[in-house]
């Protein structure tokens, strides 16, 4: 499978390998085209943007023009998120979503992000698949949420997202690695499942880009966690 065709098969988007054979298209090129170019080669609107997301994830300048002026809520973006998935992948997993108070006691509701709520989306998005994706069939997915403190400020400053799965877990001498784009983990399983190794590449690239932090920890054949610190809305420092 080329890298083209890995691409819109990661992305969904298989129906289109076609139309760009028959244009010479190949991976190299996509980068170089515009919206209207995909327009006129048949892509809905959903899909062409979808693309263009993640080709921009491939070129950070593409992105980093883009700063988070609006304020998301987590807890709706991980259910809509999930409510996708499960459209997807029903029977195959369980869902459990937990909040917390930053002492750690349960809590009905957490503070808002500073996050634009499409990139918001599309981390949750690529996090998820990913847990599904490396679980064994019956697994569980399950998404903490909770404020954290940092030294010197008296409110939490920053909100953890942490989403764990019950799969094969990442060896620890690939945990840094699996944020680098095209880089998978050459195990079994890894092998045996189709992706290019661009969606944690695109989640750190736009965590990042909204002053967050993401990082993995992991145990094998006990599953791995995605952690990602993100900044609270200013309204809710006060």
């Amino acid at each position: 499978m080329t890298k083209l065709q890995e691409l819109l098969t990661e992305l969904g988007l298989q129906q289109y390998a076609g139309v760009l054979a028959d244009n010479d298209i190949d991976f190299d090129i996509l980068s170089d085209l515009e919206e209207s170019d995909f327009e006129k080669l048949g892509f809905s609107l959903g899909h062409r943007r979808k693309l263009l997301r993640a080709l921009a994830a491939l070129h950070p300048a593409a992105v980093e023009s883009e700063a988070p002026s609006t304020t998301s809520e987590a807890q709706e973006a991980i259910t809509a998120a999930e409510q996708g998935l499960a459209a997807q992948a029903a029977g195959h997993f369980s869902f459990k979503l937990h909040l917390e108070h930053a002492d750690g006691t349960p809590a009905t509701s957490v503070p808002l992000l500073t996050a634009d709520p499409r990139r918001l989306r599309e981390v949750l998005d690529n996090l998820l698949e990913n847990a599904i994706k490396y679980s064994p069939g019956g697994g569980t997915v399950t998404v903490l949420v909770r404020p954290t403190m940092q030294a010197g400020h008296p409110r939490p400053r920053m909100l953890e997202l942490c989403v764990s799965d019950t799969g094969m877990g990442i060896p620890a001498g690939h945990l840094e690695r699996i944020f680098e784009q095209f880089y998978r983990v050459d195990l079994r399983l890894t092998r045996e499942v189709s992706g290019l190794g661009l969606g944690l590449a695109m989640c750190k690239r736009l965590i990042e880009l909204h002053k967050g932090t993401i990082w993995a920890e992991s145990a094998l054949q006990h599953g791995s966690t995605l952690h990602v610190l993100l900044p609270i809305g200013e309204m809710d420092h006060v």
